[in-house]
């Protein structure tokens, strides 16, 4: 219960933004120059709702400088960032929400060179109140702070956890080496999708032809920081199940044994008079006090291996005394349903053909 409660936990938590119908791809040859004239033409296509570019991929771990400084900042105080350099429509494109100030914007002319927009970790470690407005600098580039952007996972959580995030106007993309490009498209249909993938070829074919059109999505990326896990959940059911298996043909042998031995005094009480339901809660009864005094023992020595087992993960479920009820239970309708066959052949069986033989 407990694993596969923290699978779900990574597999379906709020990543912050949207990964789904992204399409990327690095910028090479002649692309990066022609940035402007792709991201018009591939504008024009039906099921293409936003187009982005980025100096490396949101999903990739950039190098952490402390060569930042705020106003306000308290002497020999410093934190770790991330600098991300990306474009005007990064964030529409990803869908990151904002929680105060604003996006960039051509509007504001130093946007191009003095804005910086900050994750509320960031401005939680840099603890300031009212961030908006603020003196900025990274690498000693002065700026003001407009935007402040919600937190989002963009790596494995299971590894990674919220980390400093400052981003700033990408705008010279010829002298950046690994410029990316960010796709946003419509279409949630395979064909539709094809369609769009078709179309956004020919745009970059049309200006970079000396290279093969190559893309990948967002999404598969994300995917595969969880394929071990995965692979770890579906072994974990197939061992789950194996376990009961063979405790249901335990219980199953051994109820047999136990209610065989027991013939002649379910007999007796049948004919002095015993219900099938006073005899069926006798006979379940005897196993229902080992199966209690199992999950006794078992409790605690789960609590320790999955506690230690869970400081593994930078996110975690909490484990809950729910878990551990419902396992219990769990345990007891298995060892009913295992014994319950057997009980109610008994119990229900002439007391004659019991005590015959006697």
């Amino acid at each position: 219960v407990l694993v596969k409660q923290q699978f779900n936990l990574l597999l379906n938590k709020d990543l912050g933004f949207d990964k789904e119908n992204i399409l990327y791809m690095q910028a090479k040859g002649a692309a990066a120059n022609n940035y402007a004239a792709i991201k018009n033409d591939l504008l024009l296509k039906p099921n293409i709702s936003s187009v982005s570019v980025c100096d490396h991929l949101p999903t990739d771990l950039p190098n952490q400088t402390p060569d930042v400084d705020w106003e306000g900042r308290e002497e020999g105080s410093y934190i770790l960032v991330e600098p991300h350099e990306v474009g005007y429509d990064y964030f529409e494109t990803l869908n990151l929400q904002l929680s105060a100030g604003r996006y960039f914007s051509r509007e504001f002319e130093t946007d191009d060179n003095g804005a910086y927009i900050l994750n509320e970790e960031a401005v939680k470690q840099m603890g300031l109140k009212s961030p908006l407005g603020k003196s900025f600098s990274l690498y000693n580039c002065n700026g003001k702070i407009v935007g402040v952007v919600k937190n989002a996972n963009f790596r494995s959580l299971r590894q990674h956890k919220i980390t400093p995030q400052v981003f700033y106007v990408l705008n010279d993309l010829k002298g950046n080496s690994r410029p990316v490009f960010l796709i946003k498209m419509k279409g949630n249909e395979f064909h539709d999708i094809s369609k769009t993938i078709a179309s956004v070829g020919q745009v970059f074919q049309k200006y970079n032809p000396e290279y093969p059109f190559e893309y990948h999505f967002l999404d598969d990326d994300i995917e595969n920081f969880y394929i071990d896990i995965k692979r770890l959940s579906h072994i974990s059911n197939y061992f789950t199940l194996l376990a009961i298996i063979i405790a249901c043909l335990g219980l199953f042998g051994l109820s047999s044994f136990s209610i065989q031995k027991r013939t002649k005094e379910i007999g007796v009480r049948k004919v002095v008079g015993a219900s099938t339901p006073v005899i069926l809660s006798l006979l379940v009864k005897d196993f229902t006090k080992w199966i209690l005094l199992a999950n006794l023992i078992a409790w605690p020595v789960a609590y320790y291996f999955m506690n230690k087992w869970l400081q593994n993960f930078a996110y975690r479920i909490d484990l809950s005394i729910w878990s551990f009820l419902l396992a219990g239970f769990a345990a007891l309708v298995i060892a009913f349903l295992s014994v319950s066959w057997q009980a109610i052949k008994a119990a229900t069986a002439n007391p004659v053909e019991s005590l015959r033989y006697e």
